[in-house]
């Protein structure tokens, strides 16, 4: 997704390098950027790179500097089947799902129903209403084609028209011809089959413009649709706007082997920033399935109009303030247990496309600090199995978004006090008048919020909290310390270090949230050891050397020693990592060293 037009001739250029991998580099750069797939081997003969290298160069010399290319707008010519990836219907299932009727592939996947009594039904949305004639139904064999059908269409989904009931045993490529008619829904109907045990077994159903090509499926449709349209949004040019929304349809296709290309067709409608596009765009916001990709592509967009409309729709597509999922969650982003540590993806690429758009504009910045409890409420935990030692894009949005709201320093001491620690600054009520209240978790999942909320005024809070009961309090403290890079935080870190029990000293536990051991607060040290190593603790090697080596010290603290004492990297701690590397009693501390 970087470059455009300016970009073709350097590539071209990059073809000819001494380095293959850099020609090779520019190979695949110009395939991502034009859409086309000339063959260039980076590794062949001078001669032959040549050859392969102009074959490039006279198709760019015959590009049209301002339209797009005729190859390119080529690639989008076989979506005439119109039943492609939209989304499909059925009266029972036995084998499927319905979706396989319309993903462009004639098996090996089918869709049948077993054992039930006819009629038997699927039926296709369109997505909008089109003129159609030709319906193509692909059936399995011979020996499950149907025995009497019915094709009916629908401008509604409520009320369908036949367009004829048939008798008689079938083709397996069943072809429907018909006048001209004005359809969104097309419904096919089994009365009855050659083996009466299964009325409908079908591979694919087409549907067809009453005008223009038909094409055959087995078309690698899916690949020229994703070329082309992202090659439209890199090159530009007059109509390539319009050539995106036509493909793109009034609602685009939700198909699995579909959503690659769609989502390659908004994101070029942002980077090619015309008002058709936006208005599109904008309209999207409101479709659960894209509404995110379409935010992104505003993003890219840049137009400040775009900030109003998705801070209206952040609340639709964000967990509440209890933590809850809500009710338009995309089908492939939705868990099927209550997820902690990690935001759902609307909302994330929502708040990316915010922290793109001007935030100048003071309604704007009300507006977002309405809803400044539910960027808390939907910023990633981080207490489960593995901690990451790095900024977080999801914290990093939040942070940013609340301090352009003015809302970052309340939220930050609201976290202490659910952590019982004393106010900070004087003011900053809980919640705004008339607004929502901030929320409210345990203190194991809030503290995670600390390394995103806390700044350098917070360092005695945060050192007190590294002796609180709760061990993910602990960790999230510590890891806040070494975000902040405060060289006062490493003292009390190692003094509760030194003091600390190895886990095996617990005895062993049964409890899954403990690992193995009744270490009440289980793998805090981890945090300590790689705060210490963040904040450059030279003094503090020997005793981080010592939990490296300590048998007692279950694999996750003996770890962060040895990511510590990478941090630090100073003779005694390469010593001690260079004996690690050959000897340690763990393969994964071993390759840490």
């Amino acid at each position: 997704w970087c470059g455009g037009r300016r970009s073709v001739g350097p590539l071209l250029a990059a073809l000819a390098d001494g380095d293959w991998v850099v020609r090779q580099g520019a190979h695949v750069a110009l395939t991502n950027l034009t859409g086309m797939e000339f063959p260039f081997n980076a590794l062949a003969r001078a001669e032959r790179r040549r050859a392969q290298a102009a074959v490039w160069r006279r198709w760019w010399s015959s590009v049209p500097p301002h339209c797009p290319p005729r190859e390119v707008l080529e690639l989008l010519s076989g979506a005439t089947n119109l039943a492609l990836g939209r989304s499909a219907s059925a009266s029972t299932t036995y084998k499927g799902p319905p979706e396989v009727l319309v993903d462009g592939r004639i098996g090996p996947a089918y869709w049948q129903t077993k054992l039930v009594d006819p009629p038997q039904w699927c039926t296709i949305d369109l997505g909008r209403t089109v003129e159609i004639g030709r319906v193509v139904v692909h059936q399995y064999s011979e020996r499950f084609v149907m025995t009497e059908y019915e094709v009916a269409t629908s401008v509604d989904g409520k009320a369908f028209t036949t367009l004829g009931r048939r008798k008689g045993k079938t083709p397996v490529e069943l072809v429907i011809d018909f006048p001209a008619r004005a359809a969104r829904w097309v419904r096919v109907t089994s009365y009855g089959s050659v083996n009466p045990a299964y009325p409908c077994t079908f591979f694919e159903i087409e549907v067809h413009s009453a005008h223009g090509p038909r094409s055959a499926v087995g078309e690698p449709i899916t690949w020229r649709l994703e070329r082309g349209l992202r090659a439209l949004g890199a090159l530009g040019g007059q109509g390539a706007t319009a050539a995106i929304l036509d493909v793109l349809g009034e609602t685009p296709a939700v198909a699995s082997g579909y959503r690659p290309a769609v989502r390659a067709g908004i994101r070029s409608l942002g980077r090619l920033r015309e008002e058709a596009g936006f208005e599109y765009l904008i309209r999207l916001l409101d479709n659960t399935m894209w509404a995110r990709y379409a935010a992104d592509a505003l993003g890219d967009f840049g137009d400040r109009r775009a900030v109003p409309e998705i801070l209206a729709r952040y609340p639709r597509y964000a967990k509440t303030l209890k933590g809850e999922n809500p009710p338009d969650v995309p089908a492939d982003d939705r868990m099927g247990f209550p997820s902690e540590d990690r935001m759902l993806e609307t909302p994330y690429w929502f708040q990316y496309a915010l922290c793109r758009l001007p935030l100048d504009d003071p309604h704007d910045r009300a507006a977002l600090a309405r809803i400044a409890p539910l960027l808390l409420s939907n910023m990633p935990g981080d207490h489960d199995t593995f901690i990451l030692y790095e900024a977080e894009p999801g914290h990093l949005l939040s942070r940013y978004l609340l301090e352009k709201c003015g809302r970052r320093q309340e939220a930050c001491e609201h976290v202490f006090r659910l952590l019982g620690q004393p106010r900070g600054v004087k003011g900053g009520d809980s919640h705004q008048p008339g607004g929502m209240p901030w929320p409210v978790f345990e203190p194991y999942r809030v503290a995670s919020w600390l390394p995103a909320l806390c700044a350098q005024e917070d360092l005695p809070r945060l050192v007190a909290l590294l002796e609180h009961p709760d061990g993910w309090v602990r960790i999230n403290a510590a890891k806040a310390l070494a975000f902040l890079g405060d060289p006062r935080a490493i003292r009390p870190l190692a003094r509760l270090l030194a003091a600390a029990k190895a886990e095996a000293d617990y005895g062993y536990s049964g409890t899954f949230k403990d690992e193995e051991y009744n270490d009440p607060a289980p793998r805090w040290r981890e945090g300590f050891l790689r705060a210490l190593g963040r904040l450059g603790a030279h003094e503090q090697t020997d005793l981080i050397v010592r939990i490296l080596n300590d048998e007692r010290s279950v694999l996750e603290v003996r770890r962060a020693a040895a990511d510590a004492l990478a941090d630090l990297g100073n003779r005694r701690a390469l010593d001690a990592l260079a004996e690690a590397a050959l000897a340690h009693s763990f393969r994964s501390v071993r390759l840490v060293a």
